[in-house]
C-alpha cells in the first residue's frame, strides 16, 4: 500500500503526519465488523467487505486551511472530503484535523473511504464510520449530525431516530434518549470549534439530562476523550461543569495520564491544575 506522509509548514515551522498507523487501525475497525456474527445484515455486511477491498488502493492526502462547519440546530459540520482517482483514494483533511487522535483519524478514512467506494451520503458514511468503531469494541465518536431532540421519554421512538438519520442505533443497542444524549456528548467534547461543546452543555433541553463524568464500557470520560484530542478548550469547559479530573478507565489512567500518552502539552499544563 502506498502511504504518503504530509509534510506542511506552519509559522516556519514543519508539521509532519504519517497516516499509516490511522489505516491501519481503519483497516482492524473493518475486520472486526467483517467477524461472523457481528451483524445480520447482509448487505451490510457485502458492504464492508467493498470497503476493505477500497483500503488496499494507494492513498493520496491534501490538507487545506478550510471553514468545513455550518451550524445546523445544535451543530453540523465536516471533517474532511473525498474524490475519485483511478482507483485511489484522495481525500482532502483540513488542517486543523492533523491533530486528531488515530483513533478519531480512523474513523474520518472509512467515512470518506465509504463515500468513494460505496457512494454513500453524509448520513450513510457517518453509519459505517461508527458502525466499524463499535464491531471493533471501542466507543464511537459521532463527528457531525447531531441535533437536539425531544427529551420528554426514555425510548427514542422509530420517528426520532429517522430524524437523527441514526436508524441504525438500535444494532448498536443505543436506541434510548440516554444513549444518544452520552454518545453525543462524548462527541462533542471531542470538537475543536470553540462553541460546540458549550453550545451542548447549555442546551435548554439536555440541561439536566446528561451526566458529565459519564464512563463508557472502558471507563472513558468526556474529559478523557477532550485530552486524548488536545482540546483544551473542552477540557475547561468540562472541568468548568464538575468533570473529575481524577476518575480513572479501567487501563487506571486518569484524563492527565491520556494526556502524557498523546503527548497534548497544552492539555497536561491545564490538567495538572
Amino acid at each position: 500500500m502506498k502511504i504518503i506522509i504530509v509534510l506542511l509548514f506552519i509559522n516556519s515551522m514543519a508539521f509532519a503526519r504519517d497516516f499509516k498507523p490511522a489505516i491501519s487501525l481503519a483497516q482492524r475497525m473493518i475486520d472486526s465488523a467483517l467477524i461472523p456474527g457481528n451483524s445480520d445484515n447482509i448487505d451490510e455486511m457485502e458492504n464492508f467487505k467493498v470497503l476493505k477491498s477500497a483500503f488496499n488502493n494507494p492513498f493520496k492526502f491534501k490538507i487545506k486551511k478550510c471553514d468545513y462547519y455550518a451550524k445546523v440546530s445544535l451543530f453540523d459540520f465536516y471533517d474532511a472530503f473525498s474524490k475519485n482517482e483511478k482507483l485511489v483514494n484522495r481525500i482532502t483533511i483540513c488542517k486543523g484535523q492533523l491533530r486528531d487522535s488515530d483513533e478519531l483519524m480512523a474513523q474520518t478514512l472509512i467515512h470518506e473511504v465509504a463515500h468513494l467506494s460505496l457512494k454513500t451520503t453524509e448520513q450513510e458514511s457517518t453509519k459505517f464510520e461508527l458502525l466499524a468503531a463499535f464491531y471493533h469494541g471501542v466507543t464511537p465518536i459521532i463527528n457531525g449530525y447531531v441535533r437536539p431532540i425531544e427529551i420528554s421519554k426514555n425510548k427514542l421512538t422509530k420517528e426520532e431516530l429517522k430524524y437523527l438519520n441514526y436508524l441504525w442505533m438500535v444494532e448498536m443497542d443505543m436506541a434510548t434518549k440516554k444513549d444518544w444524549i452520552d454518545l453525543a456528548l462524548i462527541g462533542y467534547s471531542t470538537f475543536r470549534e470553540k462553541d460546540s461543546l458549550l453550545m451542548f452543555l447549555e442546551h435548554p433541553k439536555l440541561i439536566g439530562k446528561y451526566d458529565i463524568n459519564l464512563q463508557d464500557q472502558y471507563g472513558m470520560t468526556p474529559l478523557m476523550f477532550a485530552a486524548r484530542e488536545g482540546v483544551v478548550h473542552n477540557i475547561k469547559s468540562l472541568i468548568k461543569f464538575g468533570a473529575d479530573k481524577h476518575l480513572q478507565n479501567i487501563k487506571g489512567q486518569t484524563a492527565l495520564d491520556i494526556a502524557i500518552e498523546y503527548n497534548r502539552l497544552k492539555s497536561i499544563k491545564i490538567l495538572r491544575k
